[in-house]
């Protein structure tokens, strides 16, 4: 894969990731640039695969406003019963609600309900077909909040766009909140974000029961599976979102840096010596290496979690996005700290 074929598939994947970049952390971090993976093609795939199964969070700040239906916190009364959707944690949503039918078009990385695919596909993020979005005429475009280029892109061909704010679990609320206004489902929407709440009440509840003191989680979202140890390591860093389920569940981020994505060097993992690794695998990707290889990679790495046998994988069902399925992805992260 040359040069900017990386770097078209890395840009892609870090917006729907919610990373405005990805960076080193100087302090612990291997030093090298991570604005593309400098690893064997089978790990470009791999890096791929992983980003576009859990997209969520966008960390832009200070850009110029995009002309949307809302307004001083205000949703517009106007209709929607067309719409598309470029982001998977939009779309999970729109089904949650009810609303598939009003659902014409999404993206190729909206994997999830699996009917999502069986909608018109309308391209990627950046790469979003503009004359097939023109020809559905949509009401609406819905993206996340902070890509001004994509909506202006789409405005400028006359497609209208509507960014969501889901930098955070109650940005991912508030987002619910908004698509049932739009979308005519203002009952359906209450009460999904009511359940919601519950749920994640009753689970920080019972973690902070179960554990008295919290457990540093050490949350692995990427690496070079090819490599016989673990190498290429990216991770959750200062999100606004992952920490949060993560505290919900009962932990704490071993890494304490300001990176919402850093990769880390096998000397940073050892300074931050997690009590507990996990590693977040789509499904897809589980089918082509076994539990038992992750863990083994681990083998010779000399920290805590290591030690007791504290290394626990998991998918993307329920995915790790900003959405309907961020509770549930957060009660089983609980379910793997309580082993």
């Amino acid at each position: 894969m040359e040069r900017n074929d990386r770097m078209e598939v890395v840009k892609d994947s870090a917006v729907l990731f919610g990373l405005p970049e990805v960076e080193d952390c100087p302090a612990i971090l291997s030093g090298r640039s991570a604005h593309f993976v400098r690893s064997s093609p089978g790990c470009h795939s791999w890096f791929f695969i992983l980003f576009f199964c859990f997209f969520f969070i966008f960390c832009v700040s200070g850009c110029e406003k995009t002309p949307s239906p809302v307004e001083n916190g205000n949703v517009s009364a106007k209709t929607y019963t067309h719409v598309v959707s470029l982001t998977p944690a939009i779309t999970e949503i729109i089904y949650a609600l009810g609303r598939e039918d009003r659902l014409i078009g999404v993206s190729k990385f909206c994997q999830y309900p699996p009917e999502a695919q069986e909608k018109m596909i309308v391209g990627g993020f950046y790469d979003a077909n503009r004359e097939v979005l023109v020809k559905l005429a949509p009401d609406v475009v819905f993206v996340q909040i902070g890509e001004n280029d994509v909506q202006k892109n789409l405005e400028n061909v006359g497609v209208k766009t509507h960014g969501l704010e889901l930098r955070s679990v109650d940005a991912a609320y508030e987002s619910i909140s908004q698509l049932g206004v739009m979308l005519q489902a203002e009952a359906e929407a209450s009460e999904l974000v009511a359940e919601m709440k519950g749920r994640m009440e009753a689970l920080r509840q019972n973690a902070k029961k179960m554990f008295p003191v919290r457990k540093r989680v050490l949350l692995v979202v990427g690496r070079n599976y090819e490599a016989d140890g673990p190498e290429e390591v990216y991770i959750t860093g200062n999100d606004g979102f992952c920490n949060a389920l993560v505290e919900a569940a009962g932990g704490e981020n071993a890494y304490t840096g300001r990176i919402p994505f850093p990769k880390v060097s096998l000397e940073g993992i050892l300074l931050m010596n997690p009590d507990v690794i996990v590693e977040y695998i789509p499904a897809e990707y589980r089918e082509k290496i076994s539990d038992e290889k992750i863990v083994r990679a681990w083998r010779n790495v000399d920290v805590a979690a290591v030690r007791n046998g504290a290394i626990y994988v998991m998918d993307d069902r329920p995915a790790l996005i900003p959405g309907v399925s961020m509770v549930g992805w957060a009660e089983k992260l609980y379910e793997k700290l309580a082993q």
